[in-house]
């Protein structure tokens, strides 16, 4: 990474060219750190990309160094991200006129033209000042009177559609200015037409399909379709075993069932889909931030992101092969003596509310895979398992939206009862941040995940009945 240090801090390459790195944050939610930096490791084998450094997993995001065709095929790729920020600068702050003068460092001209809108997004932690407002208003002179100074004019402020977000970032003395190369939050998936409610962002989802094991099934599926596994903690395993009586294996097939018994809007079900289809919602977007930089202009640039966009079209397998491998897949776990039978479709959706099916189909429809999976409007309280084994995974009230605690603690009990007596031989995964519920869930997780929907701290956990 090629860097100009003064005094007070460092400047980073701000003209990669096409081969150039280039310093990189991806931001995610917090707790889904671990999927994303899985996610970038796959995208960069599957396509051959460099990274030079990282990902190096930090608080709600990862860090990497890249050149600017990684910077395109994550944003085009990633579906477990929020976005792709290319840091600037970082420097030390003790004050107002020390942000504005490391601003005023960094040669503007080169990242967008004076014709184009920006706004600045600040964030401040434990600095000279606490007052977010008073750090972006430093920051944006800075960055206008830079024009002013060089051209005789300065680009336009648009607080709601601006072309480039610029962001900083005071954490006690440093201060870190970066810009966004994504635009629209990457976590908008772009198929939801359908109401419902208290959806999950689809990053979230994504994270969440993640933990099961399911990318390494979807992994199989477009090569070998030999069957794959999740490995287990032996600790984990071992506690398991003596507070059962039954051993868990170490290592569990992953099954191509999975079901999600309380689908809402289908935002699971859905993410679970394209990860088979190895479809990435972003690929098909016409715009990003990336687009209106100055510094990323030009035939060779256009040419990497019209060469990007083909690898991941062509990349994508159809609800017709996946439906065939899978058919394969079934077969050779047969032939590892693994007892198991497909289900009527690999993913297979429910709900008691019809409004919720409604919305889901719709979603699927939109997102292209609705061939993929089974909806059925049912109450995961009355019937039998859709298959003797498979996955599943369940984002069941948290209790704001129900009458009184005992309300929500009775359905949590009804949850393990059924689990118990219903689904033996599956691997459950379910989230709340109720924790005296899901204590009345009356089993012991196998796994636990700690992770945050939008601002509540919760508990991915995972429940394997043997």
């Amino acid at each position: 990474m090629i860097k100009t240090h003064t005094d007070s801090g460092s400047l980073y390459n701000v003209s990669p060219g096409t081969s150039g790195n280039m310093n990189l944050f991806i931001t995610t939610g917090r707790g889904l750190e671990p999927f994303l930096a899985e996610e970038i490791q796959e995208l960069a084998q599957e396509h051959k990309l460099t990274i030079s450094d990282g990902p190096n997993e930090a608080v709600a995001g990862v860090s990497l160094e890249a050149p600017f065709e990684t910077v395109v095929a994550l944003n085009f790729g990633l579906t477990t991200a929020s976005r792709v920020t290319w840091t600037l600068l970082e420097g030390y702050a003790p004050n107002g006129d020390a942000v504005y003068s490391l601003t005023s460092s960094i040669p503007w001209e080169k990242i967008f033209d004076v014709e184009k809108t920006f706004k600045v997004e600040a964030h401040c932690k434990d600095g000279f000042t606490t007052n977010s407002m008073f750090l972006a208003l430093k920051v944006k002179d800075a960055i206008a009177d830079s024009f002013r100074n060089k051209f005789g004019s300065r680009p336009s402020v648009d607080p709601k559609n601006p072309d480039v977000t610029v962001l900083a970032r005071l954490q006690g003395k440093k201060i870190t200015i970066a810009v966004d190369t994504s635009g629209e939050t990457l976590s908008n998936h772009g198929y939801r037409v359908g109401d419902g409610r208290a959806p999950l962002r689809e990053n979230l989802a994504a994270s969440m399909i993640r933990a099961t094991g399911w990318p390494l099934l979807a992994k199989s599926l477009r090569t070998d379709c030999e069957p794959v596994y999740l490995e287990r903690n032996a600790g984990n395993a071992g506690k398991e075993a003596d507070s059962t009586k039954r051993r868990i294996p170490l290592r569990l097939p992953v099954l191509p069932t999975l079901l999600d018994p309380m689908c809402g809007t289908g935002t699971l079900p859905i993410e679970a889909a394209l990860l088979l289809l190895n479809k990435k919602p972003n690929s098909r977007r016409g715009y990003f931030a990336f687009d209106a930089m100055a510094c990323f202009h030009g035939k060779e640039f256009a040419e990497i992101r019209s060469s990007l966009s083909k690898k991941f079209e062509n990349a994508e397998l159809s609800e017709d092969a996946v439906q065939g491998a899978i058919k394969r897949y079934t077969e050779n776990l047969k032939k590892n003596s693994i007892d198991f039978e497909c289900a009527s479709s690999p993913i297979i959706a429910s709900d008691i509310d019809a409004h919720a099916i409604t919305s889901t189909r719709r979603n699927a429809e939109a997102a292209g895979v609705n061939k993929l999976i089974d909806l059925g409007r049912c109450s995961f309280f009355e019937g039998d398992a859709p298959a003797k084994c498979g996955i599943m995974v369940m984002n069941p009230p948290y209790g704001e939206r129900l009458e009184d605690d005992e309300a929500v603690a009775v359905m949590y009990e009804k949850i393990g009862n059924t689990l118990k007596h219903h689904f033996r031989g599956w691997m459950t995964w379910l989230i709340s941040n109720n924790t005296p519920a899901l204590k009345r869930i009356g089993l012991r997780p196998t796994r636990k995940v700690s992770l945050y929907n939008g601002p509540l701290a919760c508990q991915y956990q995972q429940y394997i009945l043997y």
